[in-house]
């Protein structure tokens, strides 16, 4: 026979129990309604609905694309600096801010915003930050987003997708020849240089406004920087191309900055 004691235990932990369980109850409750007050106040509209109505208009974007890369310079052609020097508005790129009227593609990218040029193979500044490619690929037909995402309350995408169509300039990245890197052992490698051609395009205007060529190199010493005992091929060609790329991205960046008085800050 159990005592008194015992039946106390039992309702101290029937008690201790049904607390976590109201506790869960209540915060499950209070996240349905936060999710339908959302729903509501965007107008009862999803990312997808957004995504459809957008479509049409990211499709022009797309076909101006294609017209602005047909209209680059031929490839290997640009010689010293021809960036003009008064543009008005001054172009800003801040991905960390989304302070932005420029954007930034790789010339392939143009062509096909859906291609995502991969690293060591292929060389890709990936300045895309400010969610203008990541605008064009989920108005595509090839859309990355998860389907919870879809089904998400479109909140402020409308006025995202309306930032991303007013930008007022396009930075376009075009590789004249690049070398991927090549490891010879853990501890030394070949190649990983690249000459590249950069564009600043009016959007609105499509015009190629003027352009540079740069080529970067990495570090000969590059690997003494990596920390790390696996040292196999893959890891080592990957290491000595965040070295070339990261040159690249820091004087692309300056290069723009010096010659248009514009603002690029660009992540790390």
């Amino acid at each position: 026979m159990r005592d008194e004691h015992d039946r106390g235990w039992d309702n101290r932990r029937g008690e201790g129990f049904g607390k976590p369980v109201i506790v869960a109850g209540l915060v499950a409750f209070l996240v349905v309604v936060g999710g339908l007050v959302w729903y509501l106040c965007s107008g009862g509209e999803t990312v997808a609905d957004a995504i459809v109505k957008y479509r049409p208009r990211f499709a022009e974007i797309r076909a101006k694309l294609k017209r602005i890369e047909n209209r680059l310079p031929p490839p290997g052609s640009v010689a010293g600096n021809t960036l003009p020097a008064k543009l008005a508005p001054k172009p800003i790129y801040d991905a960390r801010n989304l302070e932005n009227n420029t954007a930034f593609l790789m010339a392939a990218q143009c062509v096909d915003p859906d291609l995502d040029p991969q690293s060591p193979g292929a060389f890709n500044l990936r300045l895309n930050g400010n969610e203008y490619l990541t605008h064009l690929t989920w108005t595509g037909d090839k859309n990355p987003l998860p389907q919870g995402g879809k089904d998400t309350a479109a909140t402020d995408i409308a006025r995202r997708f309306e930032r991303t169509l007013g930008f007022s300039y396009l930075v376009v990245a075009r590789p004249v020849r690049f070398d991927p890197p090549r490891a010879l052992d853990e501890n030394s490698f070949n190649g990983g240089t690249i000459d590249l051609e950069v564009f600043l395009v009016d959007l609105p205007g499509e015009k190629v406004l003027g352009g540079f060529r740069r080529s970067f190199k990495p570090d000969p010493d590059a690997l003494n920087s990596l920390n790390t005992v696996l040292r196999d091929a893959d890891v080592v060609e990957r290491w000595v191309y965040s070295n070339v790329l990261a040159k690249a991205r820091i004087e692309v960046a300056a290069t723009l900055t010096r010659a248009t008085g514009g603002s690029f800050q660009i992540e790390p």
